[in-house]
């Protein structure tokens, strides 16, 4: 058939494998890549295929194992959406083979329900008098019957009154309640409840006073005084200089309210934010008017009014300089609360631009003759009918100065005190405003509140008391009573309310005392008395919320032990198909979790679901993490991995076109390498089921076919295949000039095979011999004349050669080294010269002028012809004959298997038995046939010798 040529020319192209997921994927969902013996193992970071690929890509790429670093991942995203991960070789040509896994069966676990906060229970209480001695209790059902604190003494604090629930109340620790407060109705106890007494809808506790005493009291105040509706009327006013007239003074102003001083400019000074800032109360009707007098100067006037009664002062600052200060004043038209009444004060502005000067006022209908200056609205609006003279005032801003047409005030008094008035109108300008509203004087009222259960007391208002009056008197009673008293006389009060505390008495002084400052009354309670009694309210009603649920899924797990994290810590070593109940009392045992805080159900096995309960439920708790790693069973996810780009080159031997024919060599071809240094690297079992006719390697051939142990670059172990199979009726190897191949490792199959072997290249690599061999064929033959031949060196590896024959080109001692290991069938073997290492049985074994190594095996006829026989097996020899050569037995220091009827015939003057460890048995029989200086040294032992 055609003769084949080895030509190793193809374009190479990078191997390109897409790997994709399929299955349940989670935080469990581990994923192994392998090469050869080693695996990348890639921990899921999420819930999603394209979460785990990605984290595949970084692992991948980020290792510094050689196998995946001589490999690029990059992950992508298909047409459809689904995600990938290919892998590409960095070497053309250079082809690799991974597998890609789930390693274990995955735990899914999902949230089913998500909480809702808890509410903390919180609860109030008061006393509804003044404690003054004696103790208390607490009571309350925490839903195992009533527990009762230790005793509370009445002025005990805070951190007593937890004390003594913690020491009293088995329910009650020192972190599961909060007390504040003071126990007054304005400021009760406050007791939130949390921790294991948490988010429960708890009893109303209740508060035993039965051993307190209380000091019964009247509490009277005065809620309304005359004058309460006169606001504080003031007016605010500065003087500033054209810096070339005049001369001192200071563009800043330092202002002092109730002796708080600030330091402002003149802008700061008219504005409404600043003076805000002054008062607790807020201020009404704030006005202002800037206008500039005759020389030049600047008047500036701030008016407003307000219900709070202050101190204020200003002065000129004169720590800086600038545009010139001479006057700043502040003055109080009106006090606060003042027991005269409220005067009405309207303000009234001065000349302005886009007024003309001259102008009218008019006041409720009446109008004023002409005036260019409100310095004439005092006598033009006192010439009104329906204004006398006197009734009004007009208050002119200090730093006026020599102001033609100054801004006013204007109050009205004397006949019109104390009264509501119209507002004034001007014919031209801008109108003048209300500053503060007149009105007379407010009626008097005090407040009434009676703190007793029992008794009398009295009130007087300086002179004689009333009579004595009931703890539960009512409100027309005590009218009559307030109006029996000298000081306030019948008919001037009257009386509302119940006169406890959330309804008390107002007492407000009509008719005759309409109007006017009454004594404040004075109670006398000798007689008054008074229990302590409570007022719990449950301010806020406890709610567990809705508690936080996941579903454990354990996913083809069909044996092993699987782990949970909760909170931070582990529960191990549950079964595989554990109960719920042991699932739920391990997770209770974690100190993270505790009793009673999550419930475990579902069947054995699974699925779980794991529920928030107790101080944990209404928690957003973290996520269970389950570990998966010693569970045995079906994995997930699935990975599918594909080729899409197929590896190929001038390496390949599955590349047709690196062949002559530009096919691949079929049966009966013959396969010529010859004239090239292309190696036969990989696809190196394209050809393992053709048969050829011949397989011819010149000498001229001095490329590798197959690979070494170890990676070229000696980084790893190989992995891919490292022989190159084909079958092969002749192999002939090493014919012609050449150096010859140093690595070639051909598997013949179970072809029968005659190897012709004239010569190979020296070994590649260490250990090795440049010629490795295998095939099974019974009736292989295996003919040696030059070379380094090694047959089956692979543990575990077979071949089989019915025939062996060794020859010499020209040194007969060194030209052949030759190796059959223990994996040979060997039958019969005819060496003829060189070093010839054995580790199986032989049959027969005939040597010439040849170094023989026997290492392994059973050999039934030995024949030694000026040869050198290097004894090592123990496994039987049946007999053994030797001319003129060497029998050593010395380096193996086991014993040896020469049984009795077996025989050592030794033959000429040269022949050597060494055996000085007499590892020969006794007894042996040894025969010296011909020759009379045969040496024999048996170690001490007996040798029969005949």
């Amino acid at each position: 058939m055609a003769v084949v040529i080895w030509r190793g020319d193809s374009q190479a192209v990078a191997q390109i494998t897409r790997v994709t997921l399929s299955g349940s994927v989670n935080q469990s969902s581990d994923v192994g890549f392998t090469i050869g013996n080693k695996t990348l193992i890639v921990e899921s970071p999420g819930e999603t295929r394209s979460g785990l690929l990605q984290a595949a890509e970084d692992a991948w790429n980020d290792s510094e194992v050689a196998e995946f670093a001589e490999i690029t991942a990059t992950y992508g995203v298909d047409e459809s959406g689904e995600p990938y991960l290919d892998l590409e070789a960095d070497e053309p040509g250079k082809p690799f083979t991974v597998t890609v896994s789930g390693l274990y069966p995955v735990i899914d676990v999902d949230p089913i329900q998500e909480a809702t906060p808890g509410t903390n229970e919180v609860q109030s209480f008061y006393f509804t008098s003044t404690r003054t001695g004696g103790t208390y209790t607490i009571t309350q059902n925490f839903g195992s019957g009533d527990e009762t604190s230790d005793a509370i003494a009445w002025n005990g604090n805070l951190t007593a009154i937890k004390a003594k629930m913690v020491s009293g109340m088995a329910s009650v620790t020192e972190d599961n309640v909060t007390i504040t407060g003071a126990g007054t109705m304005a400021n009760p106890y406050v007791i939130t409840y949390s921790g294991s007494l948490g988010n429960r809808n708890l009893a109303e506790l209740t508060v035993n006073t039965g051993s307190l005493t209380a000091a019964a009291e009247v509490e009277i105040s005065v809620v309304q005084n005359i004058g309460d509706n006169a606001p504080t009327v003031w007016m605010m006013s500065y003087r500033k200089q054209d810096a070339y007239g005049g001369s001192g003074g200071s563009s800043q102003i330092t202002v002092t309210v109730d002796g708080v001083s600030s330091t402002i400019d003149t802008m700061q000074f008219m504005t409404l934010a600043f003076w805000q800032s002054k008062f607790t109360k807020t201020i009404s009707n704030f006005k202002t008017q800037t206008l500039s007098d005759n020389t030049g100067s600047e008047i500036g006037c701030v008016v407003f009014s307000v219900f709070e009664d202050n101190t204020i002062s200003c002065q000129i600052d004169y720590g800086s300089s600038g545009t010139l200060l001479t006057h700043v004043a502040a003055e109080k038209i009106q006090q606060h609360g003042n027991s005269s009444g409220a005067n009405e004060h309207q303000f009234v502005h001065g000349y302005d631009d886009g007024a003309s000067a001259s102008r009218t006022y008019t006041f409720e209908g009446q109008t004023t003759t002409s005036i260019s200056s409100t310095g004439s609205l005092k006598s033009v609006l006192e010439a009104l009918s329906n204004i006398g003279s006197g009734d009004i005032t007009v208050h002119v801003p200090a730093s006026a100065g020599t102001l033609a047409d100054p801004m006013v005030i204007v109050e009205f008094g004397n006949a019109m005190a104390n009264s509501n008035e119209g507002l004034i109108t001007v014919s031209v300008g801008t109108a003048p405003s209300a500053l503060a509203n007149g009105g007379g004087l407010l009626n008097e009222i005090h407040r009434i509140i009676v703190r007793g259960d029992g008794g009398t007391f009295t009130l007087d208002a300086g002179g004689t008391p009333t009579g004595n009056l009931s703890y539960a008197i009512a409100a027309a009673a005590l009218e009559t009573a307030i109006d029996g008293l000298s000081e306030i006389g019948s008919g001037n009060s009257s009386v509302t309310g119940s006169g406890t505390d959330a309804s008390p008495f107002y007492v407000e002084y009509v008719s005759g005392k309409a109007g006017t400052n009454v004594p404040t009354l004075v109670s006398d309670v000798t007689n008054l008395t008074l229990a302590v009694g409570s007022e719990v309210t449950t301010v806020t009603a406890g709610d567990p919320g809705t508690p936080k649920a996941w579903s454990v899924e354990l996913i083809g797990a069909t044996g092993g032990t699987w782990s949970v994290k909760v909170l931070g810590k582990t529960a191990s070593g549950l079964a595989y198909n554990a109960s719920s109940a042991t699932v739920q009392t391990a997770v209770q045992a974690l100190s993270s979790v505790g009793s009673g805080n999550m419930t475990v159900t579902g069947s054995d096995g699974g699925p779980y679901t794991f529920t928030a309960a107790g101080s944990l439920s209404g928690q957003d708790l973290a996520d269970p993490v389950a570990e998966n790693k010693l569970l045995t069973g079906t994995a997930s996810p699935t990975a599918t991995v594909t080729e899409t780009t197929a590896s190929t080159g001038p390496e390949h031997v599955d590349e047709p076109l690196n062949y002559s024919t530009g096919s691949l060599p079929s049966n009966s071809d013959t396969l010529v390498l010859t004239n090239s240094n292309r190696s036969m690297r990989y696809g190196l079992d394209a050809l393992a089921s053709v048969t050829l006719a011949e397989l011819i390697i010149h000498s001229s051939y001095t490329g590798e076919i197959g690979l070494p142990v170890y990676d070229a670059d000696g980084e790893y172990f190989q992995y891919r295949g490292r022989s190159f199979e084909v079958g092969a009726t002749v192999v002939s190897i090493g014919e012609g000039d050449g150096p010859g191949s140093s690595l070639m490792r051909l598997d013949l199959k179970a072809v029968q095979s005659t190897i012709n072997v004239f010569n190979t290249g020296s070994p590649a690599n260490d250990g090795e011999k440049a010629l490795v061999l295998f095939g099974t064929h019974a009736s292989n033959v295996l003919n040696v004349t030059k070379g380094s031949v090694e047959v089956a060196p692979t543990e575990g590896s077979s071949s089989t050669l019915a025939t062996v024959r060794t020859g010499f080109l020209e040194d007969q001692e060194s030209d052949v080294d030759l190796r059959m290991n223990a994996g040979v069938t060997l039958t019969n073997l005819y060496l003829s010269g060189g070093q010839v290492e054995i580790h199986s049985d032989t049959t027969v074994l005939e040597a010439h002028n040849t170094n023989v190594l026997l290492i392994e095996g059973g050999h039934a006829d030995i024949d030694l012809f000026n040869s050198v026989l290097d004894w090592r097996t123990t496994d039987e020899v049946t007999n053994l004959t030797a001319k003129d050569s060497v029998v050593d037995c010395s380096k193996d220091p086991r014993q040896k298997d020469f049984n009795s009827g077996n025989v050592i015939e030794l033959f000429g003057s040269s022949t050597e038995l060494r055996d000085p460890l007499g590892t020969l048995p006794s007894g042996v029989d040894i025969r010296k046939n011909l020759g009379t200086e045969t040496i024999i040294t048996a170690g001490g032992k007996l040798i029969q010798v005949t």
